[in-house]
């Protein structure tokens, strides 16, 4: 091989690996953090019994709900943490949204519950809906329901 070929070869494969390189398609994913200025996270849990004489009809949304005062739920878990809330059932705590099934023996049927949750300023309102978004028949047959309320802050 002669000097010249002896150098064109890398100014060749400097400019293969340029084109090839040049052809890959680049996706750019921009995220957003917000600065949080507390350095340690601190939690928070109070438990909330709801019973069936608690549910308060809303005619107008087909659902049901229970709000009950909470003062953890505060501006500061607003602008920088969470809450997130669980039902406790046969032994376990299931993390809400949750559909649960009922079953009553004494009309033979069966029927889905939609159970989840909104918050506000020191309040907790806990909505059931049929699964169907329909109004839930049979809320005088529901059971206490057992919910914890973890804020994360």
């Amino acid at each position: 091989m002669s000097m010249n070929t002896k150098q064109l070869i890398p100014i060749l494969a400097v400019a293969l690996i340029s084109l090839f390189s040049s052809c890959k398609r680049e996706v750019v994913h921009e995220t957003v953090v917000k600065e949080i200025t507390k350095e340690v996270a601190a939690t928070v849990t109070e438990e909330v019994t709801v019973r069936a004489n608690d549910w308060i009809l809303a005619e107008d949304e087909n659902y049901y709900f229970a709000t009950f005062d909470c003062s953890s739920l505060t501006k500061d878990v607003d602008d920088y943490g969470a809450a997130i809330v669980y039902l406790y059932e046969d032994g376990r705590w299931n993390l809400l949204p949750y559909v649960r099934p009922y079953y009553s023996s004494n009309l033979d049927e069966t029927w889905a519950e939609n159970i989840r949750f909104d918050w506000e300023l020191g309040k907790i309102t806990f909505i059931v809906q049929d699964l169907d978004g329909d109004l839930p028949e049979n809320i005088h047959l529901m059971p206490d329901l057992y919910f914890k309320i973890c804020i994360i802050l």
